[in-house]
This record gives C-alpha cells, structure tokens and sequence, in this order.
C-alpha cells in the first residue's frame, strides 16, 4: 500500500504521532472562510482520500498537527491509483456519486513550528461554535434511542470536552463521549 510521502521537508508522515488534528478552511457560498477541524486516526486514513477530503480536509494549505506537537502544513497534493475497486467506482458514477472513490494520495509538506496545543484548542472550539451544524444528530434529538437530546447540552458538552483535552488523542477521545451525549 502506498504511504504519504515528503517532498519538500524530512517529515515522514507514516512516522507521525497519529491521531492527527487536520485544520482547514473552506469557503461558503457568500464567499466567507470558515476553518473546520477532522480527525486522521491511523496513517492508512492519511493516505486515502476520497474526492470530498481532496476538495477539503486534504487541500494545500491545510495544517495538521500530531499527538507529539510536531505541525505541518500541505503544499501539494498527489493522486497516486485508486482504492475503490474498478465495480464500485462504475456504480458510484451510474449513480452520480463518484465524489465516494477513493484515491491513494502521497502528500508533499513543509514541517512548521510546533503549535501549541491551547492554540489548537481555541481553534477547534471556535471550528464548532461556528458549524453546530455539524453536531446535529436526528435520531438523538428525535429521542429515538431514549431522552430527547438537545443541540445546545450537545454543543457545551462538545466545548467542555476540548477545554478538558491535554493531547489530541485525548481530544478525540473526549470529543467522541461528548458526540455520544
């Protein structure tokens, strides 16, 4: 399997301490930039991108940082095969869905100065006030799995969760018991 590679620095991402904090910024359709947040979990995860993460999370200027404070950023981005066998991508584009093949990527990046993770904890705080969107999750709020659950006890328990955190892995740990609220 073909693992993200360097181009423009010594950073080996397969040698990153996952999960990875990936920063990125998209714009709406007012024009506005809005940074978002993702997790990278494994370094397999790194290196697969479908054609939503190479429009988003996996675009040049996108920052990560790792679970050891190292931080790089994405200069280039580079299709290398398909991970979606040939059947499923015939299907998903019969079905207008080929945004779902997924790709190898390898990746040239710069390595930046460490970010300080209280810097990165303001951002993703600040990434979730402003996309509550993101936190919706219908089948809880509608009550089908027991009490009703609101956005807003959602939202601070997803805030409450960040400001909590010492590690990304950690930030992720606590992120995924908040969603569950």
């Amino acid at each position: 399997m073909p693992s993200p590679k360097v181009g423009s620095s010594n950073l080996d991402p397969t040698a990153l301490a996952y999960p990875l904090l990936g920063f990125w910024r998209e714009i709406d359709a007012q024009g506005l930039s809005n940074e978002r947040f993702a997790e990278f979990a494994t370094s397999d995860r790194f290196g697969v991108a479908d054609g939503m993460a190479l429009r988003q999370t996996r675009q040049p200027g996108a920052v990560y940082l790792d679970n050891a404070g190292r931080t790089f950023e994405i200069e280039k981005v580079a299709v290398s095969g398909f991970v979606t066998p040939l059947w499923r991508r015939i299907l998903l584009m019969i079905f207008r869905q080929a945004e779902f093949i997924e790709h190898w990527v390898t990746y040239e990046v710069i390595e930046l100065p460490p970010m300080a993770f209280e810097d990165a904890k303001v951002r993703v705080r600040a990434s979730i006030e402003r996309n509550q969107e993101d936190w919706i999750d219908d089948e809880a709020m509608a009550g089908e799995a027991g009490e009703p659950v609101r956005l807003e006890d959602v939202i601070a328990s997803a805030l409450d969760a960040v400001r909590g955190a010492t590690t990304v892995k950690d930030l992720f740990e606590r992120l995924t018991v908040a969603w569950r609220y």
